[in-house]
């Protein structure tokens, strides 16, 4: 039996980071999660573009329907969080997605772009 005084120590000190580390720790978190949901959120506007133009949600037959969804293909996009990796674009089996969140080519959104000029010309 061990007595309270002889009680072995096992707690690892850990060091205390710099407000500098903390920062930058908090903050590239937030970014990271941040880039997640607007993938998510881009995926969800997408999805959604697609059952809109088809005429009908995934496995419903309908009279009205247009076209088929052709599965999808994943494409990367930079954004002021951080590039957005394996974005998961629908196809369609006749015609192409129609959408406004980016152009077909579109690497980067306007902001990244803006900032880019900006960091260049001053």
């Amino acid at each position: 039996m061990v007595q309270n005084g002889q009680r072995k120590k096992s707690v690892v000190e850990k060091k205390a980071l710099s407000p500098s580390e903390l920062r930058r720790a908090t903050w590239g978190s937030i970014e990271q999660i941040v880039a997640l949901l607007m993938k998510l959120m881009f995926e969800i506007l997408l999805d959604r573009a697609a059952t809109e133009q088809i005429g009908a949600v995934p496995y419903e037959r309908t009279s009205g329907r247009k076209t088929y969804r052709n599965g999808s293909y994943k494409r990367s996009l930079g954004t002021r969080f951080g590039s957005i990796e394996d974005l998961l674009v629908p196809r369609l089996r006749e015609g192409a997605l129609l959408h406004s969140l980016f152009a077909p080519y579109q690497q980067r959104t306007d902001d990244v772009d803006k900032a880019l000029g900006t960091l260049f010309l001053n």
